[in-house]
């Protein structure tokens, strides 16, 4: 079957129970089971999805515990239940209605059409949100009632063959998860003659009110420290554009550099010497973790940042040091605080992109960082392949799940929303394409600014940050001559014109064995603490343009 627009059919199948016997006796008509966590399909339903409508069953990373159905509504994409045969359809007057649980990746409204089809292409429909508690689908369970008879559906109630949820907003909305879904009975009412009356049940009695949830803290004001958006750009709470210009810095474990030293204090001078000396007014602090066993790292690089390569306390511990450092002595900063080497080792999924574990460490961040409006957070590094971007849509819905967890410790914490950044969706981190017609959502979009790394030559500008930039804030998170794809004129390139649109822009890497290097390497091989900071020839170029 395939319906005029983007639908999520939950097809069910039932014996009907006969009221009249020979006797007079009443036999009960079971409620129907769907989908559930434990059992997944019922074996007298199928599955026929359409245009990328279902993802694999999964449990969400944002409310977490159980087996779902992933509806993922495309536009024109939807998750289909159908009846099989034999049954192929379902008097509907034998049911009361369906009955369900749902969650999503954050909260919204969803425009969405929830009903049965009587035959194919007829259907008969209400919206979702009027039966959802304050209209919102929200990152935990609710449970959900929709009454056949609110559809209307009249005499072809009794060829019900499926129902459906169909998009009505005709654009990318987030992931809705669906569990414990019943086709709930009408109890046996018999009239004169044995004759089965189609009356529904008597309302149960009220459950006994909930204790309300603890209030949440109230939202702290902005600092005149912290940042926003508005439109395309970037703003300090004075209405000034914020268009920094830095470089990329390292944590403690400094690009494998740093087996057994971690030293605080060499992280905090190269901080010191970015915007000290060089000018600096936007760092970028990559971190950095390492697991045994990590499939893509044969070599096995836990040993380059013994003893401790894990995202631990005492290492969250030592960001914070280095942020609170950056912050407390230079008023002016900005630091862009990202999750990025290893995929493994931050637990986001093989290509990069959040994922339950790596959205876990993120909130961890938060709570260890959130206190300094200076703080941005970058929710992955750079999500991997896609060149075509047929991945566009679920890279775009891990990123959503990201920003709602860090609105979510935000809110908990009584703190205003951060700038928060989202990764290009494509070929490690470049391509914004598919932000500029679905940009992000989570906590109303607000505060979010989209990040490529466009190592590119410069005819490419205007596709990966120029022609984006136009209508989203955009800042540029990683460049500088690479090998194959970026000459040093094409570095210069990309810096300047970054700076004539007020972009931000971090220039790879302060470090002198993380190349493109602006450090020259003076270390003797080792993780150079208190070696001298002496630029490359890249290092000075960088220089020109913080400053010009």
């Amino acid at each position: 079957m395939v319906a005029s627009k983007a639908v999520l059919v939950l097809a069910a199948a039932a014996a009907v129970g006969l009221c009249g016997t020979a006797t007079g006796a009443a036999q009960l008509l079971s409620d129907f089971p769907i989908f559930s966590a434990a059992a997944g399909e019922s074996p007298t339903v199928a599955d026929s999805s359409y245009n990328s409508g279902r993802a694999a069953d999964t449990t969400s990373l944002v409310v977490g515990g159980g087996r779902a159905a992933v509806f993922t509504p495309n536009p024109y994409g939807g998750l289909q239940w159908y009846i099989k045969w034999p049954l192929s359809k379902v008097d509907g007057n034998q049911y009361s209605g369906l009955a369900f649980k749902l969650a999503a990746d954050s909260e919204f409204v969803p425009e969405v059409t929830a009903g049965i089809q009587v035959q194919p292409n007829v259907q008969k429909g209400v919206p979702l949100k009027n039966y959802l508690t304050g209209g919102k689908a929200r990152p935990a369970w609710q449970s959900v009632f929709i009454p056949l008879a609110d559809l209307k559906a009249g005499p072809a109630l009794v060829n019900t063959f499926s129902f459906f949820w169909q998009d009505s907003s005709g654009r990318l909305q987030p992931n809705l998860y669906l569990t414990d879904v019943v086709l709930l009975a009408l109890p046996p009412s018999c009239g004169a003659g044995g004759a089965k009356l189609n009356t529904a049940p008597p309302a149960p009695p009220p459950a006994p009110p909930r204790p309300p949830p603890p209030p949440l803290p109230p939202t702290a004001p902005p600092s005149p420290r912290s940042l926003y958006t508005r439109g395309n750009g970037i703003f300090w709470q004075n209405g000034t554009r914020f268009a920094g210009r830095g470089v990329n810095v390292f944590d403690t474990r400094s690009c494998w550099a740093c087996n057994g030293v971690q030293s605080v204090p060499e992280a905090k001078r190269r901080i010191d010497f970015a915007v000290g000396t060089m000018g600096a007014s936007f760092l970028r602090l990559v971190l950095e973790a390492h697991l045994p066993n990590d499939p893509k790292d044969p070599d096995n690089s836990a040993r380059w940042c013994a003893p401790d390569c894990r995202v631990s306390d005492a290492y969250l511990a030592d960001i914070r040091e280095l942020v609170q450092h950056a912050g407390t002595k230079w008023p002016r900063i900005q630091v862009l605080v990202s999750i990025w080497q290893t995929t493994y080792s931050w637990g986001e999924t093989d290509l990069g992109w959040p994922a339950a574990t790596s959205i876990d460490h993120l909130r961890r961040l938060v709570r260890a960082l959130g206190e300094f409006p200076w703080v941005w957070f970058g929710v992955s590094n750079e999500p991997e392949s896609n060149f075509a971007g047929a991945q566009d849509a679920q890279v775009w819905r891990a990123m959503n799940a990201a920003v709602a967890a860090v609105r979510e410790e935000e809110a908990q914490l009584g703190l205003p929303p951060h700038i928060v950044t989202v990764q290009g969706t494509r070929n490690w981190g470049r391509s914004l394409a598919y932000y500029v017609s679905n940009p992000i959502t989570a906590g109303g979009g607000a505060n979010i600014v989209y990040e490529t790394h466009p190592f590119n030559s410069v005819g490419e500008f205007d596709a990966l940050f120029v022609n984006p930039s136009k209508t989203l804030p955009v800042v540029l998170g990683e460049l500088g001559p690479m090998n194959g794809s970026m000459t040093t004129a094409d570095a210069e390139a990309a810096m300047r014109r970054a700076s004539n649109l007020s972009l931000p822009w971090t220039a790879w890497s302060l470090h002198m064995r993380c190349p493109p290097n602006i450090l020259q390497d003076l270390s003797g091989g080792g993780c150079g603490v208190a070696m001298p900071l002496r630029l490359t020839d890249w290092g000075r170029l960088v220089l020109k343009y913080i400053n010009g």
